[in-house]
């Protein structure tokens, strides 16, 4: 699943949960699961989104590659407007240093929020949690609830517990779930509530010394 970085991981921690979804009406195989696209039936505009989502999956490549392309093109266009290569390699050694604390707190929301979100009273939470609706449209919005709110405390945080909660939820029986709609819950704490909170990137700018 090489296009599926951070924003992709409650669909990818959908994908290796032990759930049946619609693969021609049997359970996926060991493959299917880890590396082919599913094979989902849609019609229209819900079609069309899982062929793009295949298609970027398969054809998509990695952030890596489009930071690497940033560099030279700027490293490009810096000397054509009359830097040396040298000059231009010092400001961009100085510029890394000069951004390494902002650097780390960013690796630091993540691996902490990892670490938090997969620590056994966390795990009990969502256990609990997953357990509390009665139907589907509760799920989905409890999953919203609890992406936004997490997503105030630490984004980092907000993307594995809405990974790990759509996926338990997934594991129940006894009620149906749109799991689409419930992975896409799980971005919203990422998507509308992070900048809010106390590990947005304004926030930790501004608890820098300098």
């Amino acid at each position: 699943m090489r296009g599926v970085v951070l924003l992709g991981l409650p669909y990818a921690v959908l994908r290796r949960g032990s759930i049946v979804c619609e693969y021609e009406g049997k359970a996926p195989s060991m493959s299917q699961t880890k590396l082919d696209p599913p094979v989902i039936k849609e019609r229209g505009l819900s079609g069309l989104a899982v062929r793009t989502s295949n298609w970027s999956q398969k054809w998509f490549p990695a952030s890596l590659i489009f930071a690497l392309l940033v560099v030279v093109v700027v490293a490009v266009a810096s000397i054509c407007i009359g830097c040396s290569p040298i000059k231009t390699a010092k400001v961009f050694g100085d510029g890394f240093w000069n951004m390494i604390t902002f650097t780390m707190q960013m690796a630091m929301v993540t691996i902490g929020g990892y670490v938090v979100a997969d620590s056994r009273p966390v795990k009990r939470l969502i256990r609990a949690a997953a357990n509390k609706p009665k139907n589907g449209k509760t799920a989905v919005v409890l999953v919203a609830f609890l992406s936004m709110f997490t997503g105030l405390l630490n984004w980092g945080l907000s993307l594995i517990f809405s990974g790990l909660l759509v996926r338990r939820m997934a594991e129940r029986e006894d009620i149906r779930v749109d799991y689409k709609a419930a992975s896409a819950a799980g971005y919203l704490g990422l998507g509308a509530t992070w900048a809010l909170g106390i590990s947005s990137s304004a926030a930790q700018l501004q608890a820098n010394a300098s």
